[in-house]
Formats: C-alpha cells, structure tokens, sequence
C-alpha cells in the first residue's frame, strides 16, 4: 500500500534524493512516502526548478518495488500516477487534463508535475522513486511561471494539506492496484481520455521548426503520435518535441 508508512519532514532538499539515500542505507518498506513542508531543491522535468512555498503544497515522494513490470512498460507508472491527481483534482474542479507526459493542468494552467526516476536491473523495474509537487494553496507565483496555478487559485478555497494528501494516497492505491491486476486497457483508455489537446491542433516544436498537429495517441513506450495538418503522422519520446501554445482550432 502505497502510503502504508510515512515520513513527515520540515525541510529537505528533495524528497526524491531522501529516499534514494535512504534505499542506500537501509532496508525500506515497499510505499514509503516522505512529504516534506518545504523543499529547497525540488525538480520537475527538464531539471527545472519545482516552485513550491512552505507548507501550501504537497510536496512529497513515495517508492515501490513493481512486480515483474518490465522496463519497456514503464510509462504505466507515469499513467496511473497521473490519472490518480486527475482523480483527485475533479472532486473539486472541472477540466482537469494531462499535458503528455505528466503535467497536470487545470483549464490551461500547471497545478502539478511528476518526476520519475527508475533503477533497471535486467528486462525489468527493481525500484522507482516518483516524486509529486501538487500546488494547493498557494495563491502567487513567480513572473516566470505564468502557467502556473493552484487548487485555491481555482476554487477560492483554502484546503487542508492532510485530508487532500490522504485522498491523493486512496486514489494512487486504486490505480496502482488496476496496474498490478492487469488491468492495463482501463489505464490507457482512462489517459487517453483526459490527455490535454487530444484530437486539437496545436502549435509544437521539434528539430528547430514550428509545427501545427494534433495529438493523436500516444504508444506503449510513451511515445506521442502527431498528426500534422499535411497529414504527416510524426512520433515523439519526451524531450524531442515542445508544446508550445494553444489550439488554433
């Protein structure tokens, strides 16, 4: 069960390096989640810095130990990570999205970020540590953050960080659980369905060029299939291809 143990901190640098230090020195429970009130060195993708005030937001990591997952099936992990802050979110707002891989938007604005580190040993997962910054109360970003909001930002409401990380842990333990029995066809169709601008052109950038496309599925190795308005269908892993502003209908 993920969450089963926990480890409550007020400051760290990144709740993702705590685990990976702690694997190297003991012997640790398969879904042990730190959270932390602040981090000082919080990574989204890209090596970007996550930007999260102390003690308004879920900053927190967790590790499992997958069953015989191998590791050309890893993009599951990010599925049902990400569809369970989609489960979350649409409690308490509409139009919750995926920004493939694994950004989280409201509307058109980040409220959350995933970052996945996973150590392979053979065909297969031995470890993963995900790490999730989740914006909820806080209501100010930095200018460079334009597309960032929050829970707060969006509803109005102040929450309490314990009941939404506790409803978080219930809804990463349902799709994990689904991962675990099999019931993978439920996951991709579950993702396919929320990935923002799905079927949209859009604008995307790879290669140095400007592109218009529409997202039209994304493979088993995560990859994203885009179809260009000259009927070009082009693939993509993460890092080669930017999404770079909204539909143009």
């Amino acid at each position: 069960m993920i969450g089963s143990k926990q480890i409550h901190l007020q400051t760290i640098d990144s709740t993702n390096n705590y685990l990976k230090k702690l694997m190297e020195s003991e012997k640790i429970d398969n879904g042990t989640l730190v959270v932390a009130d602040e981090q000082t060195e919080g990574r989204g993708q890209r090596e970007n810095q996550w930007e999260s005030n102390k003690s308004e937001n879920l900053t927190f990591s967790f590790i499992l130990f997958p069953n015989k997952l191998q590791a050309i099936d890893q993009f599951m992990l990010s599925k049902f990570v990400s569809l369970a802050l989609c489960d979350l979110l649409s409690i308490y707002t509409p139009d919750v999205r995926i920004k493939w891989p694994n950004d989280i938007y409201i509307k058109d604005k980040k409220t959350a970020g995933i970052l996945i580190e996973n150590v392979i040993k053979g065909q297969l997962i031995s470890s993963t540590v995900i790490g999730i910054g989740l914006n909820i109360n806080q209501m100010n970003f930095s200018e460079n953050l334009s597309s960032a909001t929050s829970l707060s930002i969006e509803t109005n409401v102040k929450y309490e960080l314990d009941i939404i990380l506790n409803q978080l842990i219930n809804f990463l333990n349902i799709r994990y659980n689904e991962l675990n029995e099999g019931h993978w066809d439920k996951i991709d169709n579950s993702y396919l369905n929320v990935v923002y601008k799905f079927r949209e052109y859009a604008y995307y950038q790879a290669n140095g060029k400007i592109f218009e496309a529409k997202i039209v599925h994304i493979e088993k190795d995560g990859r994203i299939a885009l179809l260009t308005k000259k009927n070009e269908l082009l693939y993509f892993a993460f890092k080669e291809v930017h999404f770079i502003n909204s539909s143009t209908g």
